[in-house]
């Protein structure tokens, strides 16, 4: 899990929209960064984020600093 699903800092600053003047929500942050690491873990983004095991949801919120619905 730790492979697929820890961000770096070029994630993060991706993630969070740095130096665009722009910013996203929590909800939106962590579904992106959900996508970010499926992608390489399956090969593809799931139509349904909610398939995403919530170990590997729960360890991106925590990179990211924030609580996700249902956990």
């Amino acid at each position: 899990m730790a492979r697929f699903f820890t961000l770096t800092r070029k994630d993060l600053g991706f993630i969070d929209n740095l130096g665009r003047g722009g910013g996203r929500g929590p909800a939106a942050r962590l579904g992106l960064a959900v996508q970010l690491c499926t992608l390489p873990w399956l090969g593809f983004i799931p139509d349904d984020l909610w398939s995403v095991p919530q170990a590997a949801v729960l360890r991106l919120a925590n990179q990211l600093a924030v609580f996700p619905r249902g956990a």
